[in-house]
């Protein structure tokens, strides 16, 4: 099991078909201006976890989502699991979850134990200044974010892999 928990999203296949193409999409997401400036580097865990409770008003708090679900983010959970390198872009959460462009359905199975589970994926393109955009994801399973990160938009390839699934909602 060290070896598939290592893998992290690779140990997991994506069952529910479908992309941005069969959803009739865009292929370019729109980039938004970001409502929250980039924040500083931080550089332990514990103040991460302070950044995220003064973001988010509370140590943890439920996001409601366009689509009208739920979703519960605990700051010490979250800080916890993340890389501080990208901690200046904790300000961008909110938004991601509250205003995402794209929330996308998906059953994934994990290739070792067989395990079924639903997550949603929410999908955002920041642009942070002139030359650098942002693409931010968040990931929830059971009604909890299980996973959020931020990718340079460069990477178009990753980009097109998170937009799969079944379309749940998205903005014009």
């Amino acid at each position: 099991m060290d070896a598939w928990r290592a893998q992290g999203g690779k140990a997991w296949q994506r069952l529910t078909p479908g992309d941005w193409q069969s959803a009739g999409r865009p292929e370019r997401l729109p980039a938004d201006q970001p409502k929250a400036e980039v924040g500083p580097k931080l550089t332990t865990p514990m103040a991460a976890a302070q950044a995220l409770t003064r973001i988010m008003g509370a140590g943890e708090r439920i996001y409601t989502l366009p689509t009208g679900g739920k979703v519960l983010v605990n700051a010490t959970t979250l800080a916890s699991h993340l890389d501080l390198d990208r901690s200046p872009y904790l300000p961008l959460l909110p938004e991601v979850l509250e205003d995402p462009y794209e929330i996308w359905l998906a059953f994934e199975q994990h290739r070792a134990t067989n395990k079924v589970e639903l997550r949603q994926r929410l999908i955002k393109m920041v642009q942070l200044d002139k030359e650098r955009g942002l693409l931010v994801t968040a990931q929830a399973r059971n009604g909890l974010l299980e996973a959020w990160t931020m990718i340079p938009t460069s990477k178009i390839g990753y980009l097109d892999n998170q937009r799969a699934g079944k379309l749940l909602w998205g903005r014009e």
